[in-house]
């Protein structure tokens, strides 16, 4: 298991992604909590696009 943070203007990326927590946190500083069974993380044009 592994962390990953992806700031502002982050290099494109393609990742999978494995059954975990994911923690979002936005422009606001609020943080969102996801359970995952798996999927996929695509980073690119300073947007993060989650596939699962």
């Amino acid at each position: 298991m592994g962390d990953l943070t992806v700031l502002a203007h982050h290099s494109p990326l393609v990742t999978p992604l494995r059954a975990g927590e994911l923690k979002i946190v936005d422009n606001a500083g609020i943080e969102t909590y996801i359970k995952v069974e798996g999927g996929i993380l695509e980073v690119g044009s300073n947007t993060a696009t989650i596939l699962l």
